[in-house]
């Protein structure tokens, strides 16, 4: 079995929780096609631990189950990456939401997709407290997101550019870290 990379500093967490995010959309992405059906969980496994042996039967999903728990795992993975890139930009001190700078924006965005999850992580909120309010712009990454306008709703990633303003996100806030490591 291929071993996974472990994540020792903030870099190596973020590129983990991304890599986790695509296979995510990768595996959402083949369920939705068609190239992963039910007849693809048909084998039973067992989890051992020192008290016991749990055996895993062969799971009966119904397409519209695979379709969902798809979404479910999307979510998931999505819920994570917030959590460790969020945690990893801590690095660079305490948060601060009247910072409107590329890292500053980054930071905030960072952490009000952070605190959308954190209450349902299949339903994510925007819950932007008054002083998250804002609108914060990476220019260099051209992203933008307004703290005002999306208190309250539902997380759509089109409130911070879509799945290319997201990944242009993560990509602006691994750099920050890389930079500030060399």
């Amino acid at each position: 079995m291929e071993q996974v990379r472990t994540s020792e500093t903030p870099v190596e967490s973020v590129r983990n929780a991304i890599d986790l995010f695509l296979f995510s959309c990768h595996f959402h992405v083949s369920v939705n096609a068609g190239l992963v059906t039910p007849e693809s969980f048909i084998f039973p496994f067992e989890i051992r631990t020192e008290v016991a042996t749990h055996t895993i039967n062969k799971k009966s999903y119904m397409p519209v189950q695979l379709r969902a728990y798809a979404n479910n795992l999307l979510l998931a993975a999505e819920s994570v990456l917030a959590i460790v890139v969020d945690d990893a930009l801590l690095t660079f001190g305490p948060r601060n939401p009247d910072d409107t700078s590329d890292l500053g924006s980054a930071r905030n965005i960072s952490y009000m997709i952070r605190c959308a999850f954190a209450h349902n992580a299949f339903k994510p909120r925007w819950q932007c407290s008054p002083k998250y309010q804002r609108r914060y712009a990476i220019r260099a990454a051209n992203v933008q997101f307004d703290g005002k306008m999306c208190n309250g709703k539902g997380l759509k990633p089109e409130d911070y550019g879509g799945l290319e303003g997201h990944m242009r996100l993560l990509d602006f806030c691994l750099q920050a870290l890389k930079d500030l490591k060399s």
